[in-house]
């Protein structure tokens, strides 16, 4: 398969998205958060140990996360659980899931990337 474009461009295709917001872990959630103009802000008590903070405000995801085998998650924070969970639901989002929740075949190919942003590290 060819994903260049005449010009010498490659193209890149969006297919799936996930999140984990105090909006909501679905696009739906966070779009009747929105809409209901309810207030996401909390104070963050933690945060008083760090003298240089200037803030003591976030929208934190408060839901839970799942349940992963302790071997997968040894060393991860909580920053990386959250990224793993988004990109787990972007991939059931693009349809490139098996029945049995395995990755499709073809994303072991190295040809896959994966775009993920967050405003804020672990603090752990």
């Amino acid at each position: 398969m060819n994903f260049t474009k005449a010009n010498g461009k490659r193209r890149v295709v969006v297919t799936g998205g996930g999140m984990l917001t105090a909006l909501g872990k679905t696009w739906d959630e966070a779009y009747k958060t929105l809409r209901s103009r309810k207030n996401c802000i909390r104070y963050m008590p933690d945060w008083d140990r760090f003298d240089k903070m200037n803030t003591r405000l976030a929208c934190p995801y408060t839901g839970e996360l799942p349940k992963y085998p302790r071997k997968k998650v040894r060393g991860m924070g909580r920053v990386a659980l959250l990224a793993l969970t988004a990109t787990e639901a972007a991939f059931e989002d693009a349809g490139l899931k098996n029945e049995d929740g395995s990755l499709l075949e073809e994303l072991h190919n190295g040809r896959t990337g994966i775009a993920y942003g967050s405003c804020m590290g672990s603090m752990d």
